[in-house]
């Protein structure tokens, strides 16, 4: 069966395919979530198969399922970060309201945050062209490949490649050490 057969039956509601694709995947999508040091990686890949199930309709049948699985992974890690970050700042100010230094404290972190993120935003926007930057602005708003084509009038498979090469881009700037003396891991 081709994989655009595959992801048709899925897309229909295929139960059997939805296992078929959770026993071939899974494995290989904690192997890759290992390798970005992400925490709970059951829990993650667990979630990840039940929001695939839940977003199936949007799956194309061109589409890298591996790479889909793996985007939208990441994206449940990273909100769990944030999620986790939240958490924690709430429960400090919550505890900690009254000490005007503490929440000096927060205030000042906040402006870091916001500070490293333009950062970090300027020194990937320096590393892609007009055309990917765009796409990278899109692709973190979870815009799906599709939608992104068709917002900037290109084939989905130019967006595809495109993402493609940011990725491989961000990757590199990782390995050249740009992220890891602030403790933050593009993916």
């Amino acid at each position: 069966m081709s994989n655009e057969q595959i992801i048709e039956q899925f897309k229909n509601g295929d139960h059997q395919t939805w296992g078929d694709i959770y026993i071939k995947y899974r494995q290989k999508l904690i192997n890759f979530l290992q390798n970005y040091n992400v925490e709970n990686v059951e829990d993650i890949a667990e979630e990840t198969f039940l929001r695939l199930w839940e977003k199936r309709e949007q799956i194309q049948p061109d589409m890298n399922l591996f790479n889909y699985i793996c985007t939208v992974a990441l994206n449940i890690a990273k909100n769990n970060c944030n999620h986790n970050n939240v958490v924690q700042r709430h429960a400090s100010n919550t505890v900690n309201q009254a000490d005007t230094e503490q929440n000096l404290y927060f205030q000042e972190e906040e402006f870091i945050a916001h500070d490293l993120s333009r950062q970090i935003n300027i020194i990937v926007k320096r590393n892609l062209t007009s055309r990917q930057w765009e796409m990278f602005c899109l692709w973190q708003q979870e815009f799906t490949y599709k939608e992104i084509a068709r917002k900037l009038g290109v084939k989905e498979g130019t967006v595809e490649t495109h993402i493609h090469r940011i990725k491989r881009k961000l990757r590199e700037l990782e390995k050249k050490n740009f992220f890891c003396c602030i403790g933050i891991r593009l993916t």
